[in-house]
């Protein structure tokens, strides 16, 4: 998030957040509790220096739904009403978001040829944020020194 909130784009318009729960099950829904919700969400409607303008999940399910209500009365209204559901109907999506910004898997029009191994995409990511090292040792110079 925090590299993410230095490209000027997304500092201006803000983010928005797809998330595919396809595979949330019950052992990984037992892993939220109250205390670990109500953190997740001081994080990111609070501390995080990026503004999510909309939040989307797919494929969820009963479990997801059962997270979901724990945490919507520690949602700020302005929060919640960003929030959109659209189970598998792919197509919903593009009411929010252009077909040319989703893979085609979730009914774009965006190739995506072969999945990365997580390999791929961990040394992506580091190659990605590392441009942004001198701003995270600022960052990670704040606060207290024992």
């Amino acid at each position: 998030m925090e590299a993410a909130s230095l490209e000027p784009n997304t500092q201006v318009l803000g983010a928005i957040v797809l998330v595919d729960v396809k595979g949330f099950n019950l052992s990984r829904a037992n892993k939220f509790t109250p205390q670990i919700i109500k953190m997740g969400l001081k994080w990111l409607q609070d501390s995080i220096p990026l503004k999510v303008v909309q939040f989307h999940v797919i494929n969820e399910n009963k479990f997801v739904d059962l997270v979901y209500n724990l945490a919507k009365p520690l949602l700020r209204s302005d929060f919640k009403k960003n929030i959109y559901f659209h189970g598998s109907d792919y197509g919903s999506l593009q009411k929010y978001i252009p077909a040319r910004c989703l893979f085609t898997h979730y009914g774009g029009t965006l190739e995506f040829p072969e999945l990365p191994t997580i390999d791929q995409l961990m040394e992506e990511y580091s190659q990605w944020t590392s441009k942004a090292d001198k701003e995270f040792e600022a960052i990670n110079s704040y606060g207290y020194r024992n």
